[in-house]
């Protein structure tokens, strides 16, 4: 028997693009802010939408992977970039194909968060940072018994408003559902939110 030979099927970008989504949408906040939960909601409400969750990027690396605060720190530096980078190239990926990228990652100092969005390159690019009461966050988390972070992360919230607090649009979610806190990203992330570089 021989091999037979198959055409492919050609499908064109335009045939696949039919939706156009409005940009690409970066949430961020510290642990136990509800960036995952609210971005999962959020990609899976879009006609086509992907949750791109920088935790699970991260966690690809599954030989000598560390997550913050771990050591040697130098380490632990260049697997944040790396995570970083591949959420960029994912989340243009996807926009270039017509999907909605929604990103969530916790991101505290200036350094990384130029690095990532000086990485994706298309635009609109809207960036959400959720806050809310310490007291909250470490309560929220408390609920969540498959990953407990905040505790370890306390310092975040401070050092978030210091370093990033003129950058993207800041809503205290601590009273909201999950729910309403993804309606106001909606509805004021493409206008408010804008990242213009």
């Amino acid at each position: 028997m021989r091999c037979a030979r198959f055409s492919l099927l050609q499908i064109s970008m335009n045939e696949i693009t039919e939706y156009t989504p409005p940009g690409i949408l970066f949430i961020n906040g510290a642990p136990g802010s509800g960036k995952t939960t609210v971005a999962r909601m959020i990609a899976g409400d879009a006609p086509k939408g992907a949750h791109i969750d920088g935790d699970e990027i991260h966690n690809l690396v599954v030989g000598g992977r560390i997550h913050p605060p771990g050591e040697p720190e130098d380490e632990v530096e260049r697997q944040l970039y790396l995570r970083f980078r591949n959420m960029a190239l994912l989340a243009d990926s996807f926009f270039q194909s017509g999907i909605f990228p929604v990103l969530e990652t916790c991101i505290s100092t200036r350094k990384y968060l130029d690095y990532l969005l000086s990485r994706i390159t298309s635009r609109p690019l809207a960036m959400i940072v959720l806050v809310q009461p310490l007291t909250i966050a470490l309560e929220r988390d408390k609920k969540r018994p498959e990953k407990t972070v905040a505790h370890l992360h306390a310092d975040k919230y401070d050092e978030m408003c210091d370093e990033l607090g003129d950058t993207g649009l800041w809503i205290n979610n601590g009273e909201m559902t999950p729910e309403q806190t993804k309606n106001e990203i909606i509805r004021r992330a493409f206008t408010e939110g804008i990242i213009r570089r």
